[in-house]
């Protein structure tokens, strides 16, 4: 049985875990975006239109 220290542990390490995903997941696509953009001759994508850090910082500490 765990004690509430290492669920406490698990449970963050498993959120910081989901975080990164999103994360990697927003960055994959805004460089998507970024190659479409590239190819179409249009403006590129800027990394703020996929990335909040205020919001995903905060989200990332309650997730964890």
């Amino acid at each position: 049985m765990l004690s509430g220290a290492e669920g406490a542990l698990y449970g963050a390490g498993g959120g910081l875990v989901v975080e990164a995903v999103v994360t990697f997941g927003r960055l994959h696509a805004w460089q998507q975006a970024r190659h479409a953009s590239r190819v179409a001759g249009d403006v590129l994508q800027k990394l703020g239109a996929y990335i909040d850090p205020p919001a995903d910082s905060l989200a990332a500490l309650f997730r964890g």
